[in-house]
């Protein structure tokens, strides 16, 4: 095993309080870390135990003796260790009096019981534990040991690690211990369990968890507090994703690399917890594959540019373990960086950045460009696409200004200057482009095939259906029928290209205005029309009718309602002849959670179940019926 020279690092053990503060939090007795610090020319050791940190350099007595009249009877410790050790091993041991704290490298032991970590200890555990013990009479000392590694299992290479300990003679306010928490969890790459915020050492939240709650897996970070002692320039997650990301070089060990932050100074993501699994879009003609997993990434309390790029290095051994990933040469991983944070990733205003395979293993993505718009958050994912390819977006017409649809075109890789050749209705037309964003004006329905060529030959070709973009391509079944209940839920139909946003006018047959939601809800039949306006002044007029029908009961039955949360329900279709059916479950407000179409049936009944607890909609169409039911999952 590589021989390691031991450093100076501090260990104080003292009789007064506010010795210490971490993050601002005063009355800190003992502090063990290793920061690397040279002493007198000594040897740097090269090892990093947790996300480019090493473990603390344990004394040979392994032992420390508290004066009992300065730690009272109640204290809070943090820790933070690694173990890989197969059997349990005791790692920290606390006795005052007849009270006990036993921490090992699978649980926690006290006198009052177990607790069980929620972590892999071969990942890395931070342990934060709060006692206020009984008074003790006959005894005034305290022992603190540290268990060093079993040499017989240290030659097989396990060990436990001990990265810091930070100890206080007091019950530590939950403000206190989150802002300690906080420091720890950046600097080793452990995201906080639950519904956590992440507070700097002035208590400005750095990651707020409501905010950010879709992004709440694998939460990591890089920071300067000096207020907290925390300097951490390059971050991975504990649990190995394959995701790294930090500021100029990587370095072995974060102490040692030479890259600048200013001070209070915060970057954190997290993510969606989605799949890497690469696949192909909806159109088959889409340049890229896609992935489930999405992640933020949040600038905060910055007061300087000095965070705006950064490297961004994937292992993918690491994180592709289940798809075994191999890029080709044809189809590159790249960075996908969006300014929205909306639902959906935006991938046709995404800035790409290629990777670079650095060996086998790690791709890196250089000169990453965080947060262009200063609104002080990105989301990013990655993709797989050629060399050379475009993304588009599709931009409707303008009734306020009578300004045409376009086609605006974004060109990804490649060198220019480009050749674009564009085919329209049997009409070529050939264009050369030194900027890679460009728009297409005047754009009428149809397919426009567009292929965009550069000195080095490559070439991407994409065939883009334009056949609606000139209206607001939002639809409405023209009968709806009465349900059980002598009511109906009619919803409209919008295609999901459709970016923009819509205003609602419900009439009746005399004109009158019966509601201006999305939706309406209907108890009586007649004639009635929609007119949909979207926010660039263009609308459309959609009339239909609301019938009754007395055997609607016997065409379509929802059982069980309600229905209890995981469990099945079933809508039972006993219609009149063969037909094309589209059932769509949607929220009570109207979205559209998902749509099933089940093509020349009869009889039919559809299975499906819903986790979360609430009213929901069921969206029925065929060719001769429109109506909806509701469902109520307990």
């Amino acid at each position: 095993m590589k021989k390691i020279v031991p450093l100076l690092f501090l260990i104080t053990i003292t009789n007064h309080y506010g010795q210490h503060s971490v993050a601002k939090v005063h009355g800190c007795s003992i502090w063990l870390k290793n920061d690397h610090t040279i002493i007198n020319g000594a040897s740097k050791t090269t090892d990093s135990i947790l996300n480019y940190n090493d473990s603390i350099v344990i004394p040979k007595s392994k032992r420390f003796i508290i004066n009992h009249n300065t730690l009272k009877s109640k204290f809070t410790l943090f820790m933070v260790y690694k173990s890989n050790l197969e059997n349990e091993h005791q790692i920290v041991n606390y006795k005052v009096g007849d009270e006990t704290l036993q921490i090992t490298n699978r649980k926690t032991i006290s006198s009052s019981g177990i607790s069980y970590s929620k972590y892999k200890p071969n990942q890395g555990v931070l342990v934060e534990y709060s006692a206020n013990l009984s008074a003790v009479k006959h005894s005034n000392l305290c022992m603190l040991n540290f268990e060093d590694d079993v040499p017989s299992q240290e030659a097989r290479g396990q060990s436990t690690k001990i990265l810091e300990f930070i100890f206080y003679p007091r019950i530590l306010t939950s403000t206190e211990k989150l802002k300690i928490e906080t420091y720890l969890s950046i600097k080793y790459g452990i995201s906080l369990i639950g519904s956590m915020n992440y507070l700097s050492a002035n208590g400005t939240k750095v990651w707020d968890y409501k905010e950010n709650k879709k992004y709440t897996t694998s939460v990591t970070g890089i920071s300067r507090d000096d207020a907290s002692g925390l300097f951490q320039k390059q971050s991975g997650n504990c649990i190995k994703d394959g995701l790294y990301i930090g500021i100029g070089k990587r370095d072995s060990i974060n102490s040692y690399s030479k890259n600048d932050l200013s001070d209070s100074s915060y970057m954190v993501w997290g993510n969606n917890g989605g799949t890497t699994l690469l696949q192909e879009g909806a159109n088959s003609v889409e340049p890229i594959k896609k992935m489930g997993r999405i992640w933020k990434i949040q600038k905060t309390a910055m007061e300087n540019t000095r965070l705006k790029t950064s490297f961004v290095t994937l292992n993918a051994k690491e994180f592709f373990q289940k798809t075994n990933y191999t890029p080709t040469a044809l189809s590159n991983l790249w960075l996908a960086v969006s300014t929205s944070d909306s639902e959906s990733f935006d991938y046709s205003a995404a800035k790409y950045y290629a990777g670079r395979m650095i060996n086998e293993n790690l791709i890196a993505f250089d000169g990453a460009f965080w947060d262009k718009d200063a609104s002080g958050s990105d989301t990013f994912t990655f993709v797989t696409a050629p060399e050379l390819f475009f993304t588009y977006a599709l931009i409707s017409k303008d009734c306020q200004t009578t300004e045409n649809a376009k086609i605006k075109i974004k060109i990804n890789g490649g060198q220019s200057p480009y050749q674009v050749m564009i085919v329209h209705n049997g009409v070529s037309t050939t264009l050369v482009k030194t900027v890679t964003e460009f728009d297409i004006d005047a754009v009428t329905s149809g397919d426009y095939t567009i292929s965009v060529t550069d000195p080095l030959h490559h070439v991407f070709t994409q065939t883009i259906k334009v056949d609606s973009i000139d209206n607001l391509n939002v639809s409405l079944a023209p009968t709806w029928y009465l349900n059980d209940a002598s009511e109906v839920e009619v919803l409209p139909n919008i295609d999901s290209s459709n970016s923009s946003s819509y205003s609602y006018l419900w009439t009746d047959s005399n004109g009158n205005t019966i509601s201006k939601d999305k939706m309406l809800m209907a108890t009586k039949t007649g004639s009635y029309s929609m007119t949909v306006k979207n926010d660039k002044g263009c609308q459309n007029i959609l009339p239909f009718k609301i019938n009754k029908t007395s055997d609607l009961s016997s065409k379509i039955k929802l059982f069980p309602n309600p229905v209890k949360s995981g469990e099945s329900f079933h809508l039972q279709l006993n219609l009149d002849g063969v037909t094309d059916v589209t059932i769509s479950v949607c929220s009570i407000t109207g979205a559209i959670l998902k749509t099933s179409t089940i093509q020349a049936v009869s009889e039919y009944t559809y299975t499906d179940s819903l986790i979360t607890s609430g009213t929901y909609l069921l969206v029925i169409h065929t060719n001769s019926i429109a109506t909806t039911y509701k469902l109520i999952v307990d």
